[in-house]
C-alpha cells in the first residue's frame, strides 16, 4: 500500500508472471500469484486490507507493472469501489490483461516498463505513454462494471495484439496499435463521449469490428501502413460522426481493404476513406446524416443498399470505379465523381431529393451509368470522358431539368421504360443532350421501337441538344407533350 493506493511490481521473471486481483469490499483487494508466480516472496494471498483500504471506502488508485516476460493479469471487480484510476502496464512480452466488472475513472493500459519510483510516485503518465518497440502479441480486455467507469486508453505493442472493451463508460475510450496484424473488437458497449481506433503502422492488416454499441459522440477507425485491413460496424449508434480510414500505403503487392457498415445510425454522417490498394466499401440498412466515400489509388468497390441518408458524396481516385446504389433514400444531392480508370454506376429502385450528378474523369476509359426504377426530384447532369460511354435510364421519373455531356467517343444515350410497365419513364424538366466525336446515339423507348402504352417515354419540357456530325437520333414511340423550338429533330 502506498500512501492509501495499492501497487503492484513485477520482477520481470522471463518465464513470466500470473496474477488475479480480487475486489473483496469497498476498498478491499487480494492478490493471489497463480502457476508458481509468488507476492512478496511467498505463497500466500496478499489481502490490502492488512495495510489499510485503498483510499479509504472512496477508492483510491490501482497501480500494475507486470514489467517484462509472458505475464497475465487477471482483475476481478465487483464494483463496490470506485476507483480514481485503474493502471496497468505490462512491458516487453506476450502478454494477456484481462479486465473485468471495471469502474474507475480512469483507466489505462500501456506497454512501457515501469519502475518502482513510479508505482511510489502515482506517476500517471508512464502507464499512458506510446507503446515502446515490443514485438509481443498482447491481448487485453476492459469490460466496465453495469454501473459504469470512466475514460479508457489501451496502447498496444508493434507485435499482433488483440482488445476488447465492452460495458458502459461515461467518457471516452481509446486503443492505438503501433504495428499490423491487429485485432480490435468493441461489442456490446455504452459509450458516453467518443470512441477513437488507431494503428499508426505495420505491413499486416488489422481486423476493427465495432457491434451492437451506443457512442454518444463522434467514432473513428484509423488504420494504416501497407497491410489491407478490415473494418465492420453493425448494429451501433453514433451520436455524431462515423470516421473510417483505411489508409494503406502503397506496396509491391497491393492489399484489399474493406470497410462496412450494417444497421447503423450516425447523426452526423459516415465518412469511409480509402488507400493505395483496392478497396470495398459498403452501407447496408444504416440512417445517417451525409454519406462520404473518397477512394485513392486502387480500384473501388462501393455499395450502398436501404440506405437513408441526408446526401451522398462519392470521390473517386485513378483506378476503376464500381458504385451500386440501391434502395437509396436521400433527401439532399447525389454526387458522384468517378476516376480516371473507368467506371460502372448503377442507380437502382431509389429516390433523390436533390440533384444527381456524376462527373466522370477525362480520359479514355469507357464509363457506364444505368439509373433504373427510380425518382429524381432535383436536376440531373452526367458528364461523361471520351471513352466509348453509355447511359441508360430505365424506368426513372426525373422532375427536374436533365443534362447528359458525352465527350468523344462511341457513345449511347437511352430513356427506356422496360422495367416497369405500371408507369412510363417522365422527363417533367427540359432534356438538354451534347455529343461529341464519334459515332453516337440517342434514341428514346425501346432501341427505337414504338412504345405501348405502358413501355413509353413521356417528355413535358422542352428537348434540345447540340450533336457532332454523325449522331445517330430516334425517338419513335415518345409522348413529347412540349417540345421547345430548338429540338432534336432539328439538327
Amino acid at each position: 500500500m502506498i500512501r492509501g493506493n495499492l501497487g503492484i511490481l513485477g520482477d520481470n521473471d522471463s518465464a513470466g508472471n500470473d496474477i488475479t486481483v480480487t475486489e473483496t469490499a469497498p476498498g478491499a483487494f487480494t492478490v493471489t500469484g497463480n502457476n508458481g508466480t509468488t507476492i512478496n516472496g511467498k505463497t500466500d494471498v496478499y489481502n490490502s486490507s492488512d495495510d489499510g483500504l485503498v483510499g479509504g471506502s472512496t477508492g483510491g488508485r490501482v497501480l500494475i507493472g507486470l514489467g517484462t516476460g509472458p505475464d497475465k493479469l487477471t482483475y476481478n471487480g465487483t464494483g463496490v469501489t470506485s476507483l480514481k484510476a485503474l493502471y496497468v502496464t505490462s512491458g516487453a512480452g506476450s502478454d494477456t490483461v484481462n479486465l473485468t466488472n471495471v469502474r474507475a475513472h480512469e483507466v489505462a493500459v500501456g506497454q512501457a516498463t515501469v519502475t518502482l519510483p513510479a508505482i511510489l510516485n502515482l506517476s500517471p503518465a508512464i502507464f499512458k505513454a506510446a507503446a515502446p518497440a515490443d514485438l509481443g502479441n498482447d491481448n487485453v480486455i476492459v469490460s466496465a462494471h453495469p454501473s459504469g467507469s470512466g475514460n479508457v486508453s489501451i496502447n498496444l505493442g508493434t507485435g499482433a495484439d488483440g482488445a476488447g472493451v465492452s460495458g458502459k463508460f461515461w467518457g471516452d475510450v481509446s486503443v492505438k496499435g503501433y504495428g499490423g496484424g491487429d485485432t480490435v473488437l468493441v461489442h456490446a458497449a455504452q459509450i458516453g463521449q467518443g470512441l477513437a481506433v488507431s494503428n499508426t503502422a505495420g505491413a499486416a492488416g488489422n481486423t476493427v469490428t465495432l457491434n451492437n454499441n451506443f457512442i454518444g459522440r463522434g467514432a473513428s477507425v484509423f488504420n494504416a501502413g501497407s497491410g489491407g485491413s478490415t473494418v465492420t460496424v453493425s448494429n451501433t449508434l453514433v451520436g455524431k460522426t462515423l470516421i473510417v480510414t483505411n489508409a494503406s500505403t502503397a506496396s509491391l503487392t497491393p492489399q484489399f481493404s474493406e470497410i462496412s457498415a450494417v444497421g447503423v445510425t450516425a447523426a452526423g454522417g459516415i465518412t469511409f476513406i480509402g488507400g493505395a490498394g483496392p478497396d470495398i466499401f459498403s452501407i447496408l440498412a444504416s440512417n445517417t446524416g451525409p454519406v462520404r466515400i473518397n477512394s485513392a489509388n486502387g480500384n473501388t468497390s462501393a455499395t450502398l443498399t436501404s440506405v437513408n441518408a441526408t446526401s451522398v458524396q462519392y470521390n473517386g481516385g485513378s483506378g476503376i470505379d464500381l458504385l451500386e446504389f440501391e434502395g437509396l433514400k436521400v433527401a439532399g444531392d447525389v454526387n458522384a465523381q468517378l476516376g480516371l480508370g473507368g467506371s460502372d454506376i448503377k442507380v437502382r429502385g431509389s429516390r433523390v431529393g436533390g440533384d444527381l450528378s456524376v462527373f466522370a474523369a477525362a480520359g479514355l476509359a469507357l464509363d457506364t451509368v444505368a439509373i433504373e426504377t427510380s425518382e429524381v426530384f432535383g436536376d440531373t447532369f452526367i458528364s461523361l470522358g471520351a471513352g466509348n460511354d453509355t447511359v441508360t435510364a430505365n424506368s426513372v421519373q426525373f422532375y427536374g431539368n436533365t443534362t447528359a455531356l458525352l465527350g468523344a467517343g462511341d457513345d449511347k444515350f437511352s430513356l427506356l421504360n422496360t422495367l416497369n410497365t405500371s408507369a412510363p419513364t417522365s422527363l417533367y424538366g427540359n432534356l438538354k443532350v451534347i455529343t461529341g466525336a464519334g459515332s453516337d446515339k440517342v434514341f428514346a423507348a425501346n432501341d427505337a421501337e414504338v412504345g405501348t402504352a405502358n413501355e413509353r417515354v413521356e417528355l413535358f419540357g422542352s428537348i434540345s441538344g447540340d450533336f457532332f456530325a454523325g449522331t445517330d437520333v430516334a425517338f419513335a414511340g415518345v409522348n413529347a407533350f412540349q417540345i421547345g423550338a430548338d429540338n432534336f429533330f432539328d439538327h
